[in-house]
């Protein structure tokens, strides 16, 4: 299964090992999020459809077990599992969004097993935002720009990476 993985450039800095396209790669914990980008709610202008589509799956999965605080289950996917929020009982459910790695353990998800994804690193996305200034010291994010396709999120050699302006990395992993 090839899936899309949202990853914040701060994740990569901070605690989650940089991702290579054709290298292997594990991504700890992966949440859903809306399958709007959560910046949307800021943006003056209407968000692009092709935007808005970007990296979301709609899937199904089986409903594997409640997590600490039953605000959300972890789901099998086939092989993968995914903290789905809203979700209080096992069976079949919709996973519809974006899945989003969160490398720092959230108290909800403590104890919780097998939310660790290995695979190999098909297609890697360098994402901009576009920040708007609110006041003299905060700035939202109210857009971003088309993708930029890369070969590594940390490779200084990738032409594409000489910015590094990248605020988001969308990471397409093949998983085992």
């Amino acid at each position: 299964m090839n899936l899309p993985i949202w990853v914040s450039a701060w994740e990569l800095e901070c605690c989650q090992p940089d991702a290579t396209v054709g290298e292997p790669w594990v991504a700890s914990v992966v949440g859903l999020k809306p399958p709007d980008p959560w910046w949307a709610e800021h943006a003056p202008e209407p968000v692009p459809d092709e935007v808005r589509s970007l990296g979301v799956v709609n899937l199904e999965g089986t409903a594997a077990s409640v997590t600490l605080h039953a605000r959300s289950a972890i789901v099998d996917l086939g092989g993968v599992r995914v903290i789905v929020p809203g979700v209080r009982s096992s069976g079949r459910v919709p996973v519809n969004g974006r899945l989003r790695l969160d490398a720092h353990e959230h108290p909800e998800y403590q104890g919780a097993q097998g939310l660790e994804w290995n695979g190999m690193v098909t297609r890697i996305r360098g994402i901009r935002l576009i920040y708007q200034p609110v006041t003299v010291y905060l700035a939202i994010p109210v857009r971003q720009e088309n993708p930029v396709e890369l070969h590594s999120t940390s490779d200084p050699n990738d032409a594409a990476m000489a910015d590094r302006g990248f605020s988001e990395f969308l990471i397409d992993i093949a998983t085992d």
